[in-house]
């Protein structure tokens, strides 16, 4: 049966199978076409196929030629089951809500214009749409992908002004690829998906779940928020857009949050302009920048950058912008750091030059403090470690301070130098302190290395330089046997005479070592508990965050309320997320003995387990329950 006579398209058709189904130029057809026996027929639209209500084909090729509509005011375009559609240039597909069944191929090479993509699941799992070069894909409000796949080569448009795309959130099976000249724009962008972006895609809100993955190597415009955890840009920027295509400025993101444990590698002169940057929680949170087929520097720019959690910045990378919390970043002496708009790299990407450099100042790795950091560290630790004890973190009381460094005009390192004071001891048992220096080369000789003045040297067996402080913290006081120091009021074996540890190295020139080696979160200041024996090696208790070294007992790693792990790189941390040692950036009073800090710090606990993102400032305030000096 041929769809030729305008009185027979008002009649139910079934059996199109075999038969060239045409709905020609000035024929409309206003019913829901199957075909039934298992084997599929096909339809060429040159005219109109206008339904109100439901549409879904089953087993049908629907192909829409040029000057061929279909049109749905109401109700669900589904293609269906064993079905295809595919819109050449100047054909047209306008509808209510357009859906598909699994594992259906869509191409587009015209226009699809909708309300919804959404139905039962959107584009259901399998279905693949190929939007062509030229093509558009338009939709007014949302556009749901359940396990499928776009692959985008003309214009993706969600025009209304709270319209969104959203991935599925439980499956790694969604793909939104942006090829080359191809264009993504709407509002908000939930990707529970892989996006992989060759040419622009330009949104208020780009935000995922657990299940993403971004490659960007063009332009991606984020004008509101960009929430992330897996990101690669291949010579390619993120930023907020520019106000006029003719103006030479982009705009910073004004939020660029990465999210637990986030992975970011940008490549050959990338990079992400925001205005503020912050840095969340992970068990290994990295920003790496490498070089392929270019030697340019990548950049992270913006006003405010702010570490929430360890953090690792390596490679070829620029920060530019003002730092916080820098006691928990980890920043290689290859990372340049300056304030903001003043370093001297350019950078450009496919969508033009993102960086103007400034040649009027070289770019420096800030000492630390830097502004807004305090000059005294102090660091208290626990030692009953892998068990909480009484959680006083009074055990061992050190403060750090009076830090320097002094660079020569290639700004390579020519001396260092930093004090460290005992202030008090909670501890019964044998306690010992020292320090590896994590931006120190594993084969550093400094041509001086002194403690108190006096000669000093890195312990043997370490891949990275230690020095052990004291084995016996006691000892450092004058006494034979263990009492308490400091951490009762009025005990007589408090004292006001703290043993001290003034640290100094000079470097030559030939060492090139980068002043961020001093730098408070390259400092790893640590307790050791039980010296090592025949059979054991010793046991150490770290900041959170920070490794063991390799003379550590590991095998107490998730052991009581530990929940450490070496293949997860999570260190000293609890189940609770408590920790057993922690650095404040300020002077501290610590807890009187059998104090637990939870009790006396009432905001500290809120604090460690949000991963340092609440209460930053708990230890102001107290019950009264500590040490008075």
């Amino acid at each position: 049966m041929s769809l030729q006579n305008p009185h027979l398209l008002s009649t139910e058709i079934n059996y199109l199978t075999g038969l060239p189904n045409i709905i020609k130029p000035g024929e409309t057809l206003s019913q829901v076409l199957h075909s039934y026996n298992g084997a599929n027929a096909t339809v060429y639209i040159q005219g109109t196929w206008n339904v109100n209500g439901n549409i879904t084909p089953q087993g049908i090729d629907i192909i829409v030629l040029n000057g061929g509509k279909i049109t749905s005011t109401s109700g669900t375009f589904m293609v269906s089951d064993k079905s295809s559609l595919t819109v050449q240039s100047g054909g047209e597909v306008n509808c209510n809500i357009f859906s598909t069944a699994t594992n259906v191929v869509i191409k587009n090479f015209g226009t699809i214009k909708t309300k919804e993509v959404s139905g039962q699941n959107g584009l259901n799992t399998g279905t693949v749409l190929y939007n062509a070069s030229d093509a558009l894909f338009q939709v007014e409000d949302k556009f749901i992908i359940t396990s499928s796949q776009i692959y985008n080569h003309g214009t993706i448009s969600l025009t209304a002004e709270n319209a969104y795309m959203q991935a599925n959130k439980t499956s790694a099976a969604c793909l939104i690829a942006n090829y080359e000249k191809a264009t993504i724009k709407g509002n908000r962008i939930q990707a529970g998906a892989t996006i992989v972006n060759s040419g622009t895609i330009e949104v208020n809100i780009l935000e995922n779940s657990s299940t993403d993955f971004l490659y960007n190597n063009c332009l991606l415009i984020v004008k509101n928020t960009f929430k992330f955890r897996n990101v690669v840009l291949d010579q390619a920027s993120i930023t907020g857009g520019r106000t006029n295509p003719s103006d030479k400025e982009w705009l910073p993101v004004p939020l660029v949050e990465s999210l637990n444990s986030a992975q970011y590698t940008l490549i050959d002169g990338s990079m992400i302009k925001a205005k503020e940057f912050k840095v969340q929680s992970g068990s290994q949170v990295t920003f790496k920048a490498i070089n392929k087929a270019k030697e340019d520097r990548s950049m992270i720019k913006a006003e405010d950058i702010y570490f929430e959690w360890h953090t690792y910045v390596q490679g070829n990378m620029v920060l530019e912008g003002k730092q916080y919390n820098p006691e928990r970043s980890h920043i290689d002496a290859s990372v340049a750091s300056t304030g903001y708009d003043e370093s001297k790299y350019t950078i450009e990407t496919c969508g033009g030059i993102f960086n103007e450099g400034n040649e009027g100042e070289d770019p420096y790795t800030p000492e630390i403090p830097v502004v807004d950091d305090a000059t005294t560290y102090t660091y208290v630790f626990e030692d009953n470690w892998p068990k909480y004890g009484d959680f006083d973190l009074n055990d061992i009381v050190l403060t750090l301070n009076n830090r320097s460094t002094q660079a020569n005009s290639n700004g390579n390192l020519k001396s260092a130098q930093f004090e460290i004071t005992l202030e008090a001891v909670g501890a019964s048992k044998i306690v010992g302190a020292g320090i590896r220096f994590l931006g120190l080369p594993a084969s550093v000789t400094p041509s001086t290395f002194t403690i108190k003045g006096n000669n000093a040297s890195f312990e043997a067996g370490q891949s990275l330089p230690t020095l052990i402080l004291f084995e016996s913290a006691h000892a450092e006081f004058g006494f034979t046997d263990r009492p308490f120091i400091n951490t009762y009021q009025t005990a007589s074996t408090n004292k006001a005479d703290l043993p001290q540890y003034a640290v100094r190295f000079e470097f030559t020139e030939s060492d090139k070592i980068s002043s961020s080696a001093f730098n408070i979160n390259n400092l790893d200041v640590f307790i050791i508990t039980k010296a090592s024996d025949q059979k054991t090696k010793r046991t150490e208790v770290h900041i959170a965050g920070y490794a063991p070294t390799d003379l550590a007992n590991t095998t107490l790693f998730g052991q009581a309320n530990d929940d450490s792990s070496l293949a997860s790189k999570r260190y000293y941390l609890s189940n609770e997320n408590l920790t057993w040692g922690i650095v404040i950036p300020d002077t501290f009073a610590w807890p009187l003995e059998t104090k637990n800090i939870k009790d006396v710090y009432t905001e500290f606990a809120n604090w460690v387990t949000s991963g340092g993102k609440e209460n930053k400032d708990w230890y102001k305030n107290h019950n009264g329950q500590v040490f008075k000096k």
